[in-house]
């Protein structure tokens, strides 16, 4: 039986596992995660598309657009916007080749289809999605240990029958 670096492997799998390759931006994510918070529950969200406004050191804007249909098929189309506050103390490679990533990750205010979420709600919220978010990089993260001991189980298992 070969010797191999189990524990290398392993972190290997694991850390792969929680890659999914590219995705949209954190920011137009985690507005869309509010959006839907904000929302009732039983509502369901048809995504649309969405568009950043970045003006230099003014706050960026990611506007969401959906379609709700409630529990009684009537459907609406609405929008929501959050501002992100300009964060980077300086200009560097970063957000020249990226420059939304020199913005805040979470909202300072919020417009939910035409009217302002107040400052405490939106506060709320935010706290609901990031624990929302939270509990579901741990379950995935879980999922690629999980998926990482069961090949290297099974790795074993086929070594050990060679």
């Amino acid at each position: 039986m070969k010797s191999m670096p189990w524990k290398s492997i392993a972190c290997t799998v694991v850390l792969l596992g929680g890659c999914s390759g590219p995705q949209e931006d954190v920011r137009t994510t985690f507005c869309k995660n509010l959006t839907t918070e904000l929302l009732h529950p039983e509502t369901q969200l048809s995504w649309q598309d969405s568009e950043q406004q970045l003006k230099g050191y003014e706050p960026a804007a990611i506007t969401v657009h959906l379609e709700t249909t409630d529990q009684a098929g009537q459907s609406q189309v609405m929008q929501a916007t959050c501002f992100y506050e300009y964060d980077a103390a300086d200009e560097n490679a970063m957000t020249v080749s990226n420059p939304i990533s020199a913005y805040a990750t979470v909202p300072s205010k919020m417009i939910l289809n035409g009217r302002p979420v107040p400052e405490t709600k939106l506060r709320e919220t935010v706290l609901v999605a990031q624990l929302a978010m939270g509990k579901a990089v741990v379950n995935k993260v879980k999922q690629g240990i999980e998926s990482g001991v069961k090949k290297i189980h099974s790795a074993l298992s086929s070594d050990s029958t060679q």
